[in-house]
């Protein structure tokens, strides 16, 4: 019986980042309702599609089990990730399957459903509540001098978003508006992202709502996050960020031990996690870009040895190769966290 894995992914192109590198603000628009919340750009798309497809070959390399199941963090960028990743992954195995190029069951039954997990949201500190909730915040982490903002200015601080001063966890859409969301979002009049590239005709937007499993509830998750009583000037620690991330791992982990399975998450969530359960810096990891991803491996125990905590190795440390080869990567791919 071939071992379980664990890939750990961030989302693709966020297209707040995107129109904001081309000098306008998309917080500022009718359609950001929820500041907190931007989706994918079309090349965000067609990233989590790719890395879908490339998975399909790492989980063969690598001699894994079939991927069995995908959880998402509730942000819309993440959730569309993940479902264009399933979408990516169940037509390279489909193609494997035709080329006669599959004989070591890596199957799919073609029912794969995106799970949201609100422990795989974005990580709960200042910076986060920065990049959307003061009056003139445009998406950048840290806020809109980046980390260089004075957040005791209190000409910065005046018309901050009241939802900031709330319990985090209520930011958090259920599954069905998340459906919701995805079944009538047609993107953005000013996404030229894709425009003079081969991918431009291509590419063919999808509803992603049918890849969501809609009977998901709270109570299946590991970590609802109802508790949270994360809000501005009560920030999540780092140390809590790794502690809930570890516990979703090592708790999905054990439903699937025989699985692979993909998690999407962002950009310091999976650095974070990437220090804790290597125990090593984040400089080793390196800046995850978009749609990069790590492949861990359980090595704790061997059948009949009593262990009290799990060891990982990573098989697959950071991969991006899937963009960079397809020469997609967006303006600030190395440079962002979010």
């Amino acid at each position: 019986m071939k071992k379980g894995a664990i890939i750990v992914a961030r989302h693709g192109e966020r297209i707040d980042y995107y129109l904001r590198d081309g000098g306008s603000n998309w917080l500022q628009t009718a359609m950001a309702t929820r500041p907190f919340d931007p989706p994918l750009t079309r090349r965000g798309q067609m990233q989590g599609r790719r890395l879908g497809m490339y998975l399909a070959d790492i989980i063969e390399t690598h001699n894994l089990p079939p991927m069995e199941a995908v959880y998402s963090s509730p942000m819309v960028r993440c959730c569309m990730t993940a479902a264009e990743a399933v979408k990516g992954y169940e037509e390279e195995v489909g193609k494997k399957q035709q080329q006669g190029n599959n004989d070591d069951g890596n199957d799919t039954d073609k029912n794969l459903k995106v799970s949201v997990e609100n422990g795989l949201v974005e990580s709960l500190n200042r910076n986060w509540y920065a990049s959307w909730c003061l009056k003139t915040s445009n998406g950048t982490w840290g806020g809109p001098n980046g980390f260089a903002t004075t957040y005791e200015d209190p000409d910065i601080l005046h018309g901050m978003d009241s939802r900031a001063n709330g319990d985090a966890h209520v930011l958090f859409q259920d599954v069905s508006n998340i459906s919701k969301f995805l079944s009538s979002y047609d993107g953005n009049d000013s996404d030229k992202s894709l425009a003079s590239t081969p991918y431009e005709d291509d590419f063919c937007p999808m509803q992603l709502s049918s890849l969501v499993n809609r009977d998901g509830h709270r109570d299946e998750m590991v970590s609802p996050m109802q508790d949270a009583k994360f809000k501005w000037n009560n920030f999540e620690t780092k140390k809590g960020l790794q502690d809930r991330m570890h516990n979703v791992v090592a708790e999905i982990s054990k439903r699937h031990p025989n699985g692979t399975i993909l998690l999407v998450s962002h950009g310091g969530p999976v650095t974070h996690l990437f220090e804790r359960l290597m125990n090593d810096s984040w400089e080793t990891f390196g800046v995850s870009t978009y749609t990069s991803f790590t492949v861990y491996q359980d090595e704790s125990c061997v059948e009949d040895e009593k262990c009290d905590e799990k060891r990982w190795k990573a098989l697959v440390v950071n991969d991006d190769s899937h963009v960079k080869a397809m020469k997609m990567e967006s303006s600030d791919h190395a440079g962002s966290f979010a």
